[in-house]
């Protein structure tokens, strides 16, 4: 550090949250103790980055449905939707059964960005 240089520091007073604020901008100004003092001004801009730190949630609770036995393979069973409040990467969601008898079921989810149908296959 240069002599004569004094420095500054900007901390985090409270929690960050990127869904709720994603970038804080603000104008810092510095000045000698002169009279009358000269100043100077510079913009600060701080971006936060996001965190995996919402796990999705699914638009509706548990989901029942019934189906004829004389069904076509291929009719859809029921339709999910689920969102996630973190953006980028850590917003892209995936679907799989993960338990219970589903041996007619297909298990394939096609576009994880729309509603997931689950078909008889």
């Amino acid at each position: 550090m240069k002599p004569g240089c004094f420095v500054g520091v900007i901390s985090v007073k409270r929690a960050l949250d990127r869904e709720v604020m994603n970038r804080h901008v603000m104008t810092v100004m510095v000045r000698d103790q002169g009279f009358p003092s000269n100043k100077n001004f510079t913009r600060v801009t701080v971006t936060v980055r996001d965190e995996n730190d919402h796990a999705p949630l699914f638009v509706s609770g548990v989901t029942e449905t019934s189906i004829f036995e004389s069904s076509a393979v291929g009719t859809s069973v029921a339709q999910l939707s689920a969102v996630d409040q973190d953006r980028g990467s850590n917003a892209e969601i995936s679907y799989s059964i993960v338990s219970g008898k589903h041996t007619n079921i297909d298990t394939s989810f096609p576009d994880p960005s729309s509603p997931a149908p689950v078909t008889l296959v």
